[in-house]
C-alpha cells in the first residue's frame, strides 16, 4: 500500500493524508497503522492522528503518537502519560525499527532531571548498538539532536556539533520532514549569536520544504521572527505572509501572525496596512500597540492615546508584565510624536530594560532605533558642533548590538542615522559616505524597502552638494 500511495500522491502532505484515510476506512496491520499515525502526525493532521487512534485504540504501538502535544504546554500535561504508554509499548515486543523510535521518544519528553535525559539517550544508544537496523541514519540523527539539547547550556560549542551531526544523518537517510525541523530548530538557536547563518539554515529549510510541496508553518514563523528581529523586513513580511496562508489553510486563527504582520508593516513603513492587520487580531494588546503605532506614524494621535490608555489599563488589571514593555514602547512613540523628547528618552529606556529583563529580543532593535532618533531630535534642537566625530550613545549602542549579533538591517538603520547626524552637522560628504556604505549592505531583497529609501535619500543629498 506504501509504495502504491507514495507513487499516487501528488506531495509529502498528501501522502499523509492519503495513508492515515485509507487506514481508517480498512483494518490494515499494526505496523502499518503505526506508520499512518505518524506521518499524520509529521503533517500535523490531528484530526486524522485522532481517527487513527480511536480506530486502532487497543495497538499499544500507536498509543503514545495520540495524545496532544501541538504547545509545549500540551506535552509537559502529558509528559507522564506518554511516558507510561511508551513503557507498555516497549514491553509489547514491536518490531525494532519502532522499539528505536519509541526510545527516541523518550527524549523528546519534557525531564525533570538532566540524569533522566542522560539515562534515556544511554537506552537508545546500546539498542542501536546491539542491533542493525534498517536506516541506522534516521536514528542516529534523533540521537545526535538528544545531546544537542543536553549541552546546549552546559556546552554551546558541543551542542552546535550535535546539531550539525543531526543535519548531516537526517540528510544521509533522506529524511526531509526531520531535516526540515532540525534546521528550523538549529536556525531558531543561532539567531542571538549570527542571525546571517541562523537565517541561511531556515532558508535551507524552507527550499526543501518546497521541493517536498509541504509548507512548514513554524519555519515561516521562525524564519520572519528572525528577519524582523535582525532587521530585514521585507524577507519577515513575506514569511510570515506565507504562515499566514497555511495557517488559514488549515483553518486556524491568525492572531499572533497578524501581530507580526502588523510589526513588520510598521517598520516598513506601511502604516495603512499595518491598521488593517492590527485590527485582524482585535483584542489582542500587542494588536492594540501596533495599531497605536500606526496612528501615531500617521499623525492620528487622539486615537493613538485611546488604545494605548487601553492596552496599559488591561495590561496592569491581569498582571502581564511581560507586555508593559511593549506598552511603554508605544508610549515613548507617542510622546516622541508630541515633542515630548526627555520623557519619551526615559519612558523608551524603560522598555528596553523591561524587554532585556524578560528576555524578549524582537523590539529591542525597534526599541534602539527609536532611542537613538529621540537622541537626535535633542541634539539638533541644542545644535550639534561639526568637529564632533561621535554618534551618540544610543546610535553607538545601536551599533555595537546590531555588529555583536550580525543583525544587518540593524546596522543599515545605523548607519541611515549616523549618515542624518552629518548631514545636521554640515558634513555632507561624510554622510554620502555612510549612506553608500548602507546602500551596500542593504543591495539584497531582504531589505529591498530599506535599499529603496537609502537610494532617495543619496539622491536627495547629491542634488543638495551640486
Amino acid at each position: 500500500m506504501i509504495t502504491t500511495l507514495a507513487n499516487e500522491a501528488p506531495s509529502y502532505y498528501a501522502f499523509g493524508t492519503m495513508l492515515g484515510e485509507r487506514a481508517c476506512d480498512n483494518l490494515v496491520s499494526p505496523e502499518l497503522a503505526y506508520v499512518a499515525i505518524r506521518h499524520a502526525r509529521n503533517t500535523s493532521q490531528y484530526n486524522l492522528v485522532d481517527g487513527l487512534a480511536s480506530v486502532y485504540s487497543d495497538n499499544s504501538f500507536m498509543k503514545p503518537w495520540s495524545f496532544p502535544t501541538r504547545t509545549s504546554k500540551e506535552t509537559r500535561l502529558n509528559a507522564k502519560a506518554i511516558l507510561s504508554s511508551i513503557e507498555t509499548a516497549i514491553d509489547s515486543s514491536p518490531p525494532d525499527w519502532i522499539r528505536m523510535e519509541l526510545l527516541l521518544y523518550l527524549l523528546a519528553l519534557p525531564h525533570d532531571k538532566e540524569s533522566d535525559l542522560e539515562k534515556a539517550i544511554e537506552a537508545a544508544e546500546r539498542f542501536l548498538i546491539s542491533r542493525k537496523i534498517q536506516n541506522e541514519a534516521i536514528y542516529r540523527a534523533y540521537l545526535h539532536q538528544a545531546k544537542a539539547v543536553r549541552f546546549l547550556r552546559q556546552d554551546p560549542n558541543a551542542a552546535l556539533g550535535e546539531w550539525n551531526l543531526a543535519i548531516q544523518c537526517s540528510k544521509k537517510a533522506d529524511n526531509m520532514p526531520h531535516t526540515i525541523d532540525l534546521l528550523s530548530r538549529l536556525g531558531n538557536r543561532m539567531k542571538e549569536t549570527d542571525a546571517d547563518i541562523a537565517i541561511k539554515l531556515l532558508n535551507e529549510a524552507c527550499i526543501i520544504a518546497d521541493e517536498l510541496d509541504i509548507m512548514p508553518l513554524e519555519t515561516f514563523n521562525i524564519l520572519g521572527l528572525v528577519a524582523a528581529t535582525s532587521g530585514q523586513y521585507d524577507m519577515a513580511l513575506e514569511a510570515f505572509l506565507k504562515a499566514v496562508g497555511e495557517q488559514q489553510k488549515r483553518g486556524n486563527p491568525i492572531y499572533e501572525l497578524a501581530v507580526n504582520v502588523a510589526n513588520v508593516c510598521n517598520n516598513l513603513g506601511n502604516h495603512e496596512e499595518a491598521l488593517e492587520w492590527a485590527r485582524k487580531a482585535e483584542g489582542n494588546i500587542h494588536a492594540q500597540v501596533q495599531l497605536a503605532r500606526a496612528l501615531i506614524a500617521l499623525n492620528r494621535l487622539d486615537e493613538a492615546l485611546v488604545e494605548l490608555d487601553s492596552a496599559r489599563e488591561r495590561t496592569l488589571s491581569v498582571g502581564w508584565g511581560g507586555t508593559l514593555p511593549f506598552v511603554d514602547f508605544g508610549f515613548g512613540l507617542y510622546e516622541f510624536a508630541t515633542g515630548e523628547y526627555r520623557n519619551a528618552l526615559e519612558t523608551l529606556h524603560q522598555a528596553k530594560k523591561g524587554w532585556e529583563d524578560y528576555n524578549v529580543n524582537l523590539h529591542l532593535g525597534s526599541c534602539l532605533v527609536a532611542l537613538a532618533r529621540v537622541e537626535l531630535a535633542i541634539a539638533e534642537n541644542e545644535g550639534l558642533e561639526r568637529h564632533v566625530n561621535t554618534a551618540g550613545f544610543w546610535l553607538e549602542a545601536l551599533a555595537q548590538y546590531a555588529r555583536e549579533r550580525k543583525y544587518l538591517g540593524l546596522l543599515v538603520e545605523y548607519l541611515k542615522l549616523k549618515a542624518e547626524t552629518r548631514v545636521l552637522q554640515g558634513r555632507l560628504d561624510d554622510a554620502l559616505d555612510l549612506l553608500q556604505q548602507a546602500s551596500t549592505l542593504s543591495n539584497r531583497p531582504s531589505m529591498r524597502t530599506q535599499q529603496k529609501h537609502i537610494q532617495e535619500c543619496i539622491s536627495e543629498l547629491e542634488h543638495a552638494q551640486q
